[in-house]
């Protein structure tokens, strides 16, 4: 008996061996509560460094669209004055031309010797020595005379001419001494024989000044007219004259006449 006690005993003693040495083991490895409070501790960390990353790229972002619009600002600003300035040049340029429709064409014409015509008709007193250049333009309208454009030597004989077309609106061809032999010249019929004439405006100031009689067709404006290449309306005979010199004014007065009709409407 005594010899199976001490064969326990010593298999006891090499268990708890075992279990120190499992312990010891054991111990080597970390907590698990530590190292799950270390992973939460860490994954914190990286979400304040990823919202950080976040905020400071949102930021940056702002700042370089920020700049970027004002940037792309100035330069449309910049842009919108060049245009202006080239308009006012280009206008300049013109501001002692005239354009004449409704002269209908012959094959050996002398287009000065028209001009010179239709200013006695209208009673200025026009020489050859006042007429810079004078000849026809191209067109698009088909089966009409080519409108004729003249560039004065100043723009007093250009307003001479204006007012006094004024003063003779139903100025037509059978006007004109018979000696140019209009009658029978190409085109002679188009316009019903009438004589336009008119200032040569550039392309965006007719553009406007045709929106510019629109309206007035409408009755939103009483007079619409151009003078040295620019565009003017007036509501009534009291009203302020406005000069319509870009798009945005024109923009404006269209949206008002807009309301008006709106207005009349219900």
């Amino acid at each position: 008996m005594e010899a199976r006690i001490k064969a326990l005993e010593a298999q006891l003693s090499e268990l708890r061996k075992e279990i120190q040495a499992l312990t010891a083991k054991l111990n080597k490895f970390p907590n698990p509560q530590a190292i799950e409070n270390d992973f939460e501790k860490k994954k914190a960390e990286l979400d304040q460094l990823v919202q950080f990353a976040n905020e400071q790229f949102e930021t940056k972002a702002s700042e370089i669209n920020s700049s970027v619009s004002s940037q792309l600002s100035s330069v449309q600003a910049e842009i919108h004055k060049i245009k202006e300035e080239l308009e006012e040049q280009r206008s300049y340029q013109r501001r002692n031309n005239l354009e004449i429709f409704g002269l209908p064409e012959n094959k050996n014409e002398n287009v000065y010797e028209l001009v010179l015509e239709v200013a006695a008709v209208l009673k200025v007193n026009l020489n050859y020595r006042d007429i810079d250049v004078a000849h026809r333009l191209p067109t698009r309208r088909k089966g009409e005379p080519k409108p004729i454009i003249v560039r004065l030597v100043n723009r007093y004989a250009k307003e001479a001419i204006i007012k006094a077309k004024k003063n003779k609106a139903n100025l037509c061809v059978e006007d004109l001494d018979p000696k140019f032999n209009l009658s029978t010249a190409s085109g002679d019929n188009t316009l019903d024989g009438r004589i336009f004439i008119n200032e040569h405006l550039t392309a965006h100031a007719q553009a406007l000044y045709k929106r510019a009689r629109f309206l007035k067709a409408k009755n939103h404006f009483k007079y619409a007219w151009t003078r040295e290449g620019k565009i003017f309306l007036r509501k009534t005979d009291n009203s302020p004259v406005i000069l319509v010199s870009n798009e945005r004014i024109m923009a404006s007065l269209e949206r008002e006449a807009k309301v008006e009709r709106d207005n009349q409407n219900d």
